[in-house]
């Protein structure tokens, strides 16, 4: 009899070690899966998926040029926003200087400039804005707004540059 409750003493204590053991488990699990969902969402914002074409492969919306054809010149178009006026430039080639109207950029002669280079540039799509850290937030959005698009009456909007990127003159 003194064996018997002895074995059921030594079972119970080995049934009391493999259920904290696995309550310890089940815990872990608890708290280690959301930890490593947050740190995978975290992970997928820092990769960039780029779907470049195949080198000789021709796809829609991509025409690869010939080796012998003449590299046509791709636009690098800078606005800057500087004290004097707005100073418009195709890389290190300056284009345009537009003087302030009444010490605001005069959107309407840079709208101009910018559905003329959109013509001759029809598939250019980027345009970088740079400005002073004392520019005021409105002179930047209406410069922003003339290099983007431009109402076209009955037609509607009609997109020039859409892809904006900011910067600072130092």
């Amino acid at each position: 009899m003194r064996k018997e409750m002895f074995k059921r003493k030594k079972a119970a204590r080995v049934e009391a070690s493999s259920l904290s053991f696995k309550l310890g488990y089940i815990n872990l699990m608890i708290t280690l899966v959301p930890v490593l969902l947050t740190i995978a969402v975290f992970s997928r914002l820092a990769i960039l998926d780029l779907h470049l074409p195949r080198l000789g492969e021709e796809s829609e919306g991509v025409t690869l040029q010939r080796p012998d054809a003449p590299a046509a010149a791709p636009l690098s178009l800078t606005v800057a926003i500087e004290e004097e006026g707005v100073a418009v430039s195709n890389g290190p080639e300056r284009i345009a200087i537009i003087k302030h109207r009444e010490g605001r950029p005069d959107a309407a002669a840079l709208s101009t400039l910018m559905q003329r280079l959109k013509r001759e540039h029809p598939h250019s799509k980027e345009v970088v804005i740079l400005s002073r850290a004392k520019t005021v937030y409105a002179d930047l959005v209406s410069v922003m707004d003339a290099c983007r698009s431009v109402n076209g009456g009955q037609s509607g909007v009609q997109s020039l540059f859409p892809d904006v990127s900011l910067g600072e003159i130092s």
